[in-house]
């Protein structure tokens, strides 16, 4: 095969030195997924985003700038910045539906001061604090709190003020808006206490009636999101969730995401959840008892799926914390209730001696095929299988769509050409063979490397000239899940 140029002509007689240049792709360093996070959620009143379009952010004064500090969307991006490590983050504003409604509280002062202290209030796990003095009444108190409250804006309420009592109402519409209302959550708030001013505190209730997101999510384009953060987990959602990630995977988009929604209920509301539930493309992140709202876990859970995927889509996502949650106070669950949820497709927390809350085993809620056979164990269970999945894609599409290929013409196999753009099914194979070796093997995304390549085909469509037809049988590698050891003991030594 002869060496053929672009710009040097091949007539030229006199004495000279061309040199053309072009840039070639050596290496596979731009076949390496970016991670892109996409977080779904509401604004603020008053603000008009462009709805149902991504938009990247920048940073968490961007979202507070662009959605309103406390809003849903702001919120919720804080938490993916902040577990996300540098990963880009992008926002995803939902209209608020017709007839929505926001959840409301009270907080009643049912005693006065009998001396100075500090009151630490947590409302959906963030926490305010309101200087109380001795001798302050029951009304001069609660219009503290309400002060207080008002003072923060980046709090998910606002607060009026009557009498003793305190009303907050969500910045939010819909069932985003039902937060815990508590206080003396953290270490030490109970001794900063004012003596006789007692509190009786109510949880935020009646937020009803959440977005669709169907519109939203057709509204993706061409983008690669690999992780995508919803707010809300109700069945309409998460249906919507699951036809998106289908047609995202389809052969013509070939982008795959991973969806993720919150939970708080207990063990038995998740198992019972979960039953409904059967998808590859979503999973389900829990904190029994969590003083977050499920939107802020969701949001923290896709910050650090995106962080760990960014380093290696096939390292487990699980011993990371997710920073930023308030977990509660719920005990940690046994090894056969994490068994029994892992078996049903969910995710399991637990918490470690400071309270901070970690990520155990990262699963999808996919249990059964088409043909209801459960089969969850050798295909989509865990996240990272759906992580190397995006990885593996993305570097077939760059590896087609990028030079020799974006301008190829066909020739068939042992045909000799000058034309470096002339593809025979064998250069195809070639290409396919070190891309396998120095980006799945190399990175530890597959295994058995010379099954994967000896079983790579690469023909000619009998039916179209124009089509190339690869086949590639990857054998994906697995996630360390579980270490059996036999623990044999005696008094005597072997004889």
């Amino acid at each position: 095969m002869g060496i053929s140029f672009d710009t040097i002509p091949s007539n030229v007689a006199a004495s000279a030195v061309f040199v053309e240049q072009k840039p070639e792709k050596r290496t596979t360093a731009g076949m390496v997924i970016p991670q892109k996070i996409l977080v779904l959620g509401t604004v603020n009143a008053g603000f008009t985003p462009v709805f149902n379009v991504p938009e990247k952010i920048t940073s968490i004064a961007d979202a507070y700038s662009k959605y309103g500090r406390g809003s849903l969307l702001a919120r919720m991006i804080e938490k993916a910045i902040n577990n996300a490590g540098g990963v880009d983050v992008y926002a995803l504003p939902v209209e608020e539906a017709d007839g929505a409604t926001a959840a409301e509280a009270e907080i009643t002062v049912d005693s006065a001061a009998t001396s100075a202290g500090t009151l630490a209030l947590y409302v959906g796990g963030h926490r305010v604090a309101v200087a109380v003095k001795k001798g302050d009444t029951v009304s001069t108190i609660a219009s503290a709190i309400s002060t207080a409250i008002n003072a923060n804006v980046d709090l998910p309420v606002t607060a009026t003020v009557s009498s003793d009592t305190v009303t907050l109402t969500a910045k939010c519409k819909g069932t985003a808006g039902n937060m815990k209302v508590e206080k003396d959550l953290s270490s030490g708030d109970v001794n900063m206490e004012p003596t006789g001013a007692a509190l009786s505190l109510a949880n935020l209730t009646g937020g009803a009636t959440d977005p669709a997101i169907d519109t939203a999510l057709e509204n993706l384009g061409d983008d690669f999101f690999t992780v995508i953060a919803c707010p809300w987990n109700d069945a309409t959602t998460t249906t919507a969730l699951k036809e998106a990630g289908d047609n995202r995977a389809a052969p013509g988009v070939k982008k795959p995401f991973v969806a993720v929604v919150g939970f708080t209920g207990t063990y038995a509301e998740y198992i019972a959840y979960l039953a409904d539930l059967n998808c590859q493309w979503l999973s389900v992140i829990p904190v029994e008892g969590a003083s977050s709202p499920i939107s802020e876990i969701a949001s923290a859970y896709a910050g650090e799926i995106g962080n760990s995927a960014d380093k290696d889509p096939a390292r487990p996502i699980k011993t990371l914390p997710l920073k930023g949650i308030v977990g509660g106070t719920a005990v940690n669950w046994i090894y056969a209730q994490k068994d029994a949820v892992v078996k049903l497709g969910g995710c399991w927390t637990k918490r470690d001696a400071s309270g901070v809350v970690i990520i155990g085993d990262c699963i999808t809620t996919y249990k059964r095929n088409a043909l209801s056979i459960e089969d969850a164990k050798d295909t989509y269970r865990y996240v990272t299988t759906i992580l190397k999945m995006q990885a593996k894609i993305y570097s077939l599409d760059i590896l087609f769509s990028s030079d020799p290929f974006d301008r190829a013409i066909i020739i068939s196999d042992g045909q000799v050409s000058s034309k470096r753009y002339a593809i025979s099914p064998s250069t195809v194979k070639a290409f396919l063979v070190q891309l396998v070796d120095s980006l799945w093997i190399a990175n530890a995304w597959s295994k058995d490397r010379d099954a994967v390549v000896s079983g790579i085909q690469v023909e000619i469509d009998p039916a179209n000239s124009s089509r190339i037809n690869c086949y590639v049988p990857d054998v994906m590698s697995a996630e360390l899940a579980i270490v059996g050891v036999q623990y044999a003991w005696s008094f005597t030594s072997a004889e």
